[in-house]
């Protein structure tokens, strides 16, 4: 098995899903446990705000885990291979982004924030390098 099969869109977008979704309902649902490990030294008012926060955070997830499995399951060939590296690419600078800007206020620093941002981060990778390899796929192949 040679790496580009390794890399097929399809499973790496339904990967990716499953991971997203999983993720943001344990946000959903433990929104002040994160808040509480993703900052330190909070007053009560500020923790409610960053717990409300995290909550946003964990159903602005929701969205791209039903995307990601959306275009696994609906599409095929070359076009899922484009949406999936262009799906890759547009997630992995949005989670740089994020993750620069939220560790410059101090989120992170004190609980697992770094963690979480290297599994995502390898798995957004992972999405945008499969549709990277496939992109010129030809269309009557059964790669993806």
């Amino acid at each position: 098995m040679d790496f580009k099969s390794i890399m097929n869109p399809q499973r790496w977008l339904i990967g990716g899903g499953v991971v997203q979704l999983l993720f943001s309902t344990w946000l959903i649902m433990a929104p002040g446990d994160f808040a509480e490990s993703a900052w330190s030294d909070l007053t009560a008012r500020e923790l409610e705000i960053a717990t409300a926060y995290e909550m946003f955070w964990g159903w602005f997830g929701v969205p791209w885990g039903l995307w990601a499995l959306m275009v696994g399951f609906m599409t095929s060939g070359q076009t899922q291979a484009r949406i999936t590296a262009l799906t890759g690419a547009m997630l992995l600078i949005h989670s740089v982004g994020f993750f620069m800007m939220a560790e410059s206020q101090g989120y992170g620093t004190d609980g697992p924030g770094p963690i979480f941002g290297a599994i995502f981060g390898l798995t957004i990778l992972g999405v945008a390098i499969a549709g990277g390899l496939h992109w010129n796929m030809n269309e009557d192949s059964a790669e993806a």
